[in-house]
């Protein structure tokens, strides 16, 4: 995210290492959608809870990723298509609902500042 952020500053004006950025980003999010939502207890061996963790969950993940970016990408047409379409494979690729749904309110949260800017 930070490397897309900076190639997207007018100082360096790279969109082009943004969008690979925006792949790679896409393709993790796809990855980590696809497993199963971490476990929030450690268990003894007699199946006791001993252990209350607070894991990153997807949501955390997307908003970190693409949450972050949306006002750079948002202000420069080629990243701003590439960002859509991944976010948009993202969701096609979505085995959860509710992930699924994540996502597409992200994308509608980039569309939305994209027309914006």
């Amino acid at each position: 995210m930070e490397i897309a952020a900076r190639a997207l500053s007018p100082g360096v004006n790279d969109p082009f290492t943004a969008i690979a950025c925006i792949d790679w980003l896409g393709a993790a999010l796809g990855e980590l959608e696809r497993r199963r939502p971490p476990c929030e207890w450690l268990f003894d061996e007699k199946g006791a809870a001993r252990v209350h963790l607070d894991p990153l969950r997807f949501e955390d993940y997307l908003r970190s990723a693409f949450g972050q970016l949306r006002r750079y990408v948002a202000a420069d047409p080629n990243a701003l298509r590439s960002a859509l379409a991944t976010l948009e494979a993202v969701a096609r690729g979505a085995v959860h609902e509710r992930n699924r749904a994540l996502v597409e309110a992200e994308h509608g949260h980039l569309q939305d500042q994209g027309e914006g800017s």
